[in-house]
């Protein structure tokens, strides 16, 4: 089973018999004649196998610095080259097994193929498998990761003959998702292999997704000031409750700061905002005689004191996942920087070691060159590229940061507010204290959330996106809608609970539509476009997606640099009457 060979897989080299046994050439030309190139791959254990081998030969120093690579020794950030690691380690480690690839030195019968790797050889293994570990796909097993799956030892150059019959070509027609790894160094697109896999993934109409570090050690970080915000409050709940002060209007603060959140993008007014907001949350938390839960919401007395901590918990929790959020988006901009870092704009610009490599893949390409710019594009400016966004990109979408996911709106309205709704129903129900249609209507409310929670799981990966921001700006709405719930009860003194209902199960039920419908069948609707826009459009940007045409908000990207306001146009051709999106032209 793969569970015992994941077991198997990261013993150490001198308890592996079958590695001892393997010596020659022939043997190793044999094994991989054996076992399909698609076959030839990894799993996550062994990446982490992987880290920690080349952290031991870094300290017994197997692999040191050279001109080429002058990394540091004690560098666990980045650390040495692919190309330095390839030929101080994975090389000699090989040959010593008996001249197979690292994959197959680990797996001889091979995995099959869930996920192909991307890359360029110029990052640092630490760099690498950090952003791979971290970004591994929901449901992949296996990975297929050239500098591990090729025989190092082994005449490589036999092996590409021709492009589309290589390995690179086999395993990612085999695989499920390609992960594509930005490094700090260049784009990968300017290597032309890449840019291979990328035309090879298009034809294939294989998802594209960008590989990422961990938010973690940031957020670990931004938690100091949190935690001082909310301590803070605590501080001044305590003094607020000892003066018997009101402080009713800190509801409105902190959903006015709330809706802003799912909005505003300017980066530091929003971690400002988010350590303001803790601080009021905490304020409120202590102070118990705060917002009258009891005589606006209608809950029974014996609960005002634990929905009242319940609530402002939650709040504290919104903006704690918010600051994740603003984390997120910072490092996907970063991502996105250095996938872009020297790329001209067209895989005709990149380089490629072997001339004849080059010519026999731009020869494969051929007119569909056009074609493959715009997936990348679509990839630099989406930070995803699959069939779907693809599409809706041509037909004028603009999709800038559709693959940046939010997930403060999803978790806390899929999460404590459904719990709370869901006691409140219990309450009514056991103690039939209310009124029939306001059962009805909450019970509406969690139904809605479970089906969004199914269509979470079960979706394909673009629509998991696109869900998130549909919930993201389903809660905008809901802000808003209660701010003006809230002054009409106060004004008139009665009780919100079934007006506040009826938009809750509207706003929710609109979104089910949408999530279940997904972008596809969401941009065949009328108007499906325009709604696609106002969803992935952020901040302002969303006022102006409701009032421009499709085709408009999406121009910039058809008239980037290197003559690519003619590329896209796959029917035009010049006064030669040859394509325009001929390399040769």
């Amino acid at each position: 089973s793969d569970s015992t060979r994941d077991t198997y897989d990261v013993q150490p080299m001198e308890d592996r018999p079958h590695t001892r046994s393997r010596t020659a050439t022939g043997d190793a030309y044999a094994l991989h004649e054996s076992v399909p190139p698609d076959r030839w791959c990894v799993t996550w254990k062994n990446l982490e196998y992987l880290r920690k081998e080349v952290k031991d030969a870094l300290l017994k120093e197997e692999i040191h610095p050279n001109d080429r690579d002058p990394f540091q020794r004690y560098d666990r950030i980045y650390g040495p080259s692919i190309y330095t690691v390839t030929e101080q380690h994975i090389k000699p480690v090989t040959r010593d097994a008996g001249k197979m690839s690292w994959a197959l030195m680990l797996n001889p019968r091979g995995l099959d193929c869930d996920l192909f790797i991307s890359h360029a050889w110029a990052e640092g293994i630490f760099e690498f498998l950090r952003k791979v570990r971290h970004s591994w796909p929901r449901g992949a097993r296996h990975a297929w990761c050239c500098m591990l799956a090729n025989p190092q030892n082994l005449n490589i150059g036999a092996l590409l003959q021709s492009p589309s019959s290589s390995p690179f070509a086999l395993a990612l027609h085999s695989a499920n998702v390609v992960l594509v790894v930005p490094n700090r160094h260049c784009s990968i697109y300017t290597r032309l292999w890449c840019a291979y896999e990328g035309y090879l993934a298009q034809e294939a109409g294989k998802p594209i997704l960008v590989a990422r570090t961990s938010s973690l050690p940031r957020f670990m970080s931004s938690m100091k000031y949190l935690c001082a915000s909310a301590a803070f409050g605590c501080l001044l709940g305590m003094l607020v409750r000892a003066w018997g002060l009101r402080l009713d209007r800190y509801l409105w603060l902190v959903s006015v700061a709330a809706m802003l959140g799912t909005t505003i993008t300017d980066n530091k007014s929003r971690i400002v905002m988010h350590c303001f907001c803790e601080m009021i949350c905490f304020i409120e938390l202590v102070d118990t005689a705060g917002f009258p839960t009891g005589e606006v919401w209608g809950f029974p007395d014996e609960m005002h004191s634990l929905v009242h901590i319940w609530f402002w918990l939650m709040a504290g929790a919104f903006f704690c996942l918010q600051e994740v959020d603003r984390i997120e988006g910072g490092i996907n901009i970063k991502e996105a920087q250095q996938l872009r870092a020297g790329y001209q704009g067209s895989i005709q610009y990149a380089e490629c070691s072997e001339s004849s490599d080059a010519e026999k893949i731009l020869s494969e390409i051929g007119p569909d060159c056009a074609v493959v710019d715009f997936a990348i594009q679509v990839l630099l400016t989406a930070g995803m590229s699959t069939t779907a966004l693809r599409d809706i990109a041509r037909a004028g979408v603009d999709i800038h940061n559709a693959a940046y996911s939010e997930i403060t709106a999803a978790v806390t309205i899929l999460g404590p507010f459904d719990l709370l709704t869901f006691s409140h129903l219990i309450f009514e129900l056991c103690y039939e204290s209310g009124e029939l249609i306001v059962s009805v209507l909450q019970f509406l409310s969690i139904f809605f959330r479970i089906i969004i929670m199914i269509v979470l799981c079960r979706s394909e990966i673009d629509d998991i996106y696109f869900v998130l921001k549909v919930l993201t700006k389903a809660v905008g709405l809901l802000l808003m809608l209660l701010l003006l719930v809230c002054f009409i009860a106060i004004s008139t003194k009665r009780s919100p609970l079934l007006a506040w209902l009826i938009l809750l199960d509207l706003v929710l039920g609109f979104a089910v539509i949408l999530c279940i419908l997904g972008i596809k069948n969401t941009a065949q609707m009328p108007f499906g476009l325009r709604i696609l826009q106002v969803f992935f459009a952020r901040g302002t940007t969303v006022f102006s997606a409701c009032k421009k045409e499709p085709v408009q908000a999406f121009s910039w990207l058809f008239g980037g640099t290197s003559g690519y306001n003619q590329a896209w146009d796959m029917e035009s051709t010049d006064e030669s009457g040859r394509s325009s999106s001929d390399p040769g032209g």
